[in-house]
């Protein structure tokens, strides 16, 4: 039986996926992007209960992504911003949509279009290292302790993967929401992040997740039937099997990167970062940048457009 550590490794991901791992979360946090401001404007927008959008709302002002602004005195009204912070987000949720419409959209296409108004042209975002311009393989990234590497408490996690994903699709028809359908709760996005450290067997994740042997079933078992994995035997008496990203997960290694660097920035405090990241094809520090596949320039959600 593997014993469940009390600690975990630090890492800008983990840190960040504190924040913002539950799908709600993250999809609350997409529609202030759409100019998407007021409260019922919002739950209308993602057919969310009131409790539930109240408590996400909450959350995110306490983080520091949101800002509740009152925009009317009698009745008193409010609206949620976007901080600087949560405008820094931006890269994060470009990602998840990019990912979506490449591996989820089917015959129909994506099921939203956005421009960038800098070229005028169709917004395809991609992760670039910011050295040299190159786009980014998970290959072709390595990675060294940095100051602030080491470990750190494990926090409390409640939070569950739903039984009915599909309902984080009843809203806006976007790919945020198709992707967060497969990855939608920080266990996902965490077993996600070992492959990309190299680790494929079961005892070793369990190990270093110091996650419950049900659970991280569950997720592999999910990932597997969605084709983010691969399930591979490597011992045959007993029999053992190990878990390998398919070219379908390899391709999700640029919001994994982006998650990593909002953390890195955001959250890695006095100590510093927990990872510094180094592109093999330049020899610099690896730090990613969110760039218009057809301008080159880098995406700043203001120059970001999408029909009405």
């Amino acid at each position: 039986m593997v014993e469940r550590s009390l600690k975990e490794r630090n890492c800008s991901v983990a840190r960040t996926l504190e924040i913002v791992g539950d799908a709600w979360t993250f999809l609350v946090l997409r529609e202030p992007f759409f100019r998407i401001n007021r409260f019922n404007d919002l739950q209308n927008s993602l057919e969310i209960s009131r409790n539930t959008m109240t408590t996400r709302c909450k959350h995110l002002v306490a983080s520091g992504l949101l800002e509740r602004r009152k925009y009317q005195d009698d009745p008193e009204l409010f609206e949620y911003r976007l901080t600087e912070r949560g405008l820094d987000f931006y890269s994060c949720i470009l990602t998840l949509m990019g990912w979506g419409d490449k591996w989820l959209s089917g015959e129909s296409g994506p099921p939203l279009i956005l421009f960038h108004k800098n070229c005028g042209n169709r917004l395809i975002p991609i992760v670039v290292c910011s050295e040299c311009g190159r786009k980014t393989h998970s290959a072709d990234v390595y990675y060294e302790d940095g100051p602030g590497a080491g470990y750190s408490e494990r926090p409390e996690i409640r939070r569950r993967r739903s039984s009915s994903p599909e309902i984080y699709e009843r809203g806006r028809d976007c790919s945020v929401a198709r992707t967060l359908t497969i990855l939608g709760d920080r266990w996902s996005f965490l077993v996600l992040r070992e492959a990309f450290f190299g680790v494929k067997r079961f005892d070793a994740v369990q190990r270093n997740l110091g996650i419950a042997r049900n659970v991280l079933t569950d997720r592999l078992q999910n990932l597997v039937a969605k084709g983010i994995f691969e399930r591979r035997a490597y011992r045959l008496r007993p029999q053992r099997f190990e878990y390998r990203l398919t070219e379908k997960g390899r391709d999700l290694y640029p919001s994994i990167i982006t998650l990593m660097r909002w953390g890195d920035r955001w959250l890695a405090g006095d100590a510093g970062v927990p990872l510094n990241l180094y592109h093999r094809l330049c020899g610099k520090q690896f730090v990613p940048s969110v760039i218009c596949a057809q301008c080159s320039e880098e995406v700043n959600p203001r120059h970001v457009t999408y029909p009405i």
